[in-house]
Order: structure tokens, then C-alpha cells, then sequence
């Protein structure tokens, strides 16, 4: 080749060079371009007992669950509402060898998902049978090599989805320590107010026709005043736990609020109607815990609960005490929490009815709601008097007040 050829390919020719390798002696391929119409997105976090709602996506979307600290075992999800098929698979963060897909999604756009996946409508569901979309829970179990790793959940939507279709983490395992606070301690508080009998007017109900129970062990209400309860500061007596206010522990005005928001602890005539109460560190486990809420069956009232995961410091002068944070102190923060007023008594017939919740992350940053529960009983058949367990995991949002 001429000099002059040479320079000609060092200014911009319309020459190419093809680089050679010299020991295989074949052309070096240019790395590949990802394909620009599959956008691939990492969506975040998916904690334990939440849920996403995708709306309008498509290509691949990866949720991540931490399972830092956490026994191994079965992890369990759902995906709801899904219209427009999708592909998902779960597989642990860094796995090479991956899972293959499962489909999900409605019959009615097989013709679509065919043109742009390949496959038939064997995988997809008839519309006529699920017309708010297809609704399939599956789960993933980690080992002993996948401790502390991320669980990913991956979809696939070549189609762009139009609907509500959501996937929720419904069941993690338990912490694999036992409870800590250091740096923050759960208080379970449960209130009752408008309680009466709801077949003779105007007779006493006694404080134990209404039970509270946390793990089995039943915690006495003071009495059955208006929004009479107790709090269970989730600890031992050491170190221990106080407030630097009493003043709005859950709201930063009076407004309209009950005074079990407005109060920490508070009295009735002169008698107690709001008692926090530490519990030995064996009353409550590192795992889920259970609540539960019992009614006679002539009762009739209003029951509140909320699980509230508190920020807790040392206190600024007494030596080997701690704060619980809340919203009324000068230097609060964010506070993980979940509640529920919850109806119970039918004034048809007599009814024994019992409010639970099942809680984990004790004395952790976030509160987790395993399930809630609502039994009560209702007539079938005319007379048939049967018990009927309503899922209420749901109206127990978990969120942040600060």
C-alpha cells in the first residue's frame, strides 16, 4: 500500500480498518448494541409485606427484597390483576444461571403476544373467567449460600401493560436475631371506646368480656372508659423507657383526633385509662408476633390498634435511660407504623368476634404486617350460625409520621 494510501486511512476516508487478533487470526466482532426497544429498569425495593402497582410499563423491570439478616426459607409473593401477558421469574442478585420465565396474562391478546414473543396462548387464561386479570402467587426459598443476598423478581412485559396489575411481597422469614433497642423499640397500643351491651340497655360490661393478648398473654385493659387501652413498649424494664412529652405522640395537632393520638398516657376521673407498660424481652419474638383482640359475644365497641416502631435516644440527663421519639418532641423522627379501627358486635344475634395481627420487625427501623385478621359469625341457610375469617392484611398499610 502507497504512503499515500496509508494517510489517507489515519484523515476521515471512506475506508474501513478490520482489526485482526493475532493469535486467532480472525476479525475482532464490535460489542453489541442492546436492543433499544426492551428497556430494562430496575425498580427498587420491594420490602416484606408490601406492594407496587406497575401501571404502564414494558420491558424488563427487576424489584429487589433484602434479606439481610433474615432465617433462610420460603419467601412468597403474588402477582395481581395482570391483563396484558408478562413474563416473571425470581432468582437470587448475581445468579449466572437463571430461572425460565412463567407466563401470566389473559387470552385475549394471544394474537399480539404471539407476533411479538413467539409463543402461543397455552400459558395465557380466558378473559370470561378473570375479568379483572389473572391473579398467581408463587415463591422462591433461599439456602444456606444466599444468606443476607437480594432476592430479585423480574418482569418481562414486551406488551405495555394499561391496568392495575400489581405484585406484592406477601410472606418473608423471620429475623434470624433476636430483638434489639438500640435504636428502636416497638409499642403496641390497643384503645376501645363506645362499648355496651348490645342486648340489655344500659348493664355493666365487665374489663373481661374485652381481652388483649400478645403472644398468649393477656395484658388487662384499666377499665372500659372512652378509649381506655394500654401500650406495650416491646422491652424490658433496662434500660428504661420514657418520653420527654406526653403530647401528641402520633399527631402534631388536637384537631379532631382521639386522645389516644393526642395523649401518650392519659386519666379518666382521676383514674388511669392509658397505661404504657414494658413487657419482659420473652414476651415478644424476633419473628411474627401475634395480637389478638377477643369481644364477648354481647359486646358491642370500637377497637384500635397500632403497631409503631419508635427512633429511641439516650435521655439528655439521666444516666442509662432512654427516649421513645415521637411526633411531639422538639427532635422527632420518622416513625414506621401501621393501625386499624376496627367495628366489632352484631346487634342480629350474639357473636363472639376476635381482631388479629400478626407483626414482625420488633425493635427494627420498619414494621412489617404478616396478616390481620377479622372472625366474627353470620347466619346461612336461614339459621345456620357459621364463623367466617375475613382478610384484612390490607387495610393495615404500613407508612411514616413524623
Amino acid at each position: 500500500m502507497a504512503i499515500e494510501d496509508v494517510r489517507k486511512l489515519n484523515v476521515r476516508s471512506p475506508y474501513f480498518v478490520e482489526v485482526v487478533d493475532e493469535y486467532l487470526g480472525g476479525a475482532i466482532p464490535p460489542d453489541p448494541e442492546p436492543d433499544p426497544e426492551i428497556p430494562d429498569v430496575t425498580a427498587g425495593l420491594l420490602p416484606c409485606s408490601s406492594i407496587f402497582y406497575f401501571g404502564n410499563i414494558v420491558g424488563i423491570t427487576r424489584f429487589k427484597l433484602d434479606t439481610t439478616d433474615k432465617d433462610i426459607g420460603l419467601y412468597e409473593f403474588t402477582i395481581s390483576n395482570a391483563k396484558v401477558p408478562v413474563k416473571y421469574r425470581a432468582y437470587i442478585e448475581g445468579d449466572t444461571t437463571l430461572p425460565a420465565y412463567t407466563t401470566i396474562g389473559l387470552d385475549v391478546y394471544a394474537e399480539e403476544w404471539l407476533r411479538v414473543t413467539g409463543d402461543n396462548a397455552s400459558s395465557l387464561s380466558a378473559e370470561a373467567s378473570n375479568l379483572d386479570g389473572v391473579t398467581q402467587s408463587f415463591n422462591f426459598t433461599t439456602s444456606a449460600t444466599d444468606v443476607s443476598k437480594n432476592i430479585i423478581i423480574e418482569i418481562f412485559a414486551p406488551i405495555p401493560t394499561t391496568n392495575n396489575m400489581s405484585i406484592q411481597s406477601d410472606s418473608c422469614q423471620p429475623s434470624s436475631t433476636a430483638p434489639s433497642a438500640t435504636d428502636f423499640v416497638t409499642v403496641i397500643s390497643v384503645s376501645v371506646h363506645s362499648v355496651y351491651n348490645m342486648f340489655v340497655n344500659g348493664a355493666t360490661v365487665p374489663t373481661s368480656d374485652i381481652t388483649v393478648k400478645l403472644n398468649g398473654v393477656t395484658y388487662a385493659l384499666p377499665n372500659l372508659d372512652a378509649n381506655s387501652g394500654i401500650r406495650l413498649i416491646a422491652h424490658d424494664s433496662t434500660p428504661d423507657y420514657v418520653v420527654l412529652t406526653n403530647n401528641f405522640p402520633y399527631t402534631r395537632t388536637s384537631g379532631n383526633f382521639p386522645v389516644h393520638q393526642r395523649r401518650w398516657s392519659y386519666e379518666t376521673n382521676g383514674t388511669t385509662t392509658m397505661i404504657p407498660q414494658e413487657v419482659g424481652s420473652n414476651a415478644v419474638k424476633s419473628g411474627i408476633n401475634e395480637l389478638k383482640i377477643e369481644v364477648a359475644e354481647t359486646v358491642g365497641c370500637a377497637v384500635t390498634v397500632r403497631v409503631a416502631n419508635h427512633p429511641v435516644s439516650n435521655h439528655p440527663t439521666i444516666p442509662n435511660q432512654r427516649v421513645i421519639n415521637h411526633r411531639g418532641d422538639s427532635t422527632w423522627s420518622y416513625i414506621s407504623t401501621a393501625g386499624k379501627t376496627l367495628n366489632m358486635g352484631n346487634r342480629d344475634f350474639a357473636s363472639e368476634e376476635v381482631f388479629t395481627v400478626k407483626f414482625s420487625g420488633v425493635n427494627q427501623k420498619d414494621v412489617i404486617i404478616n396478616e390481620a385478621t377479622y372472625k366474627h359469625e353470620q347466619i346461612e341457610n336461614t339459621n345456620d350460625q357459621i364463623d367466617v375469617v375475613d382478610d384484612i392484611t390490607n387495610q393495615l398499610p404500613v407508612f411514616y409520621v413524623r
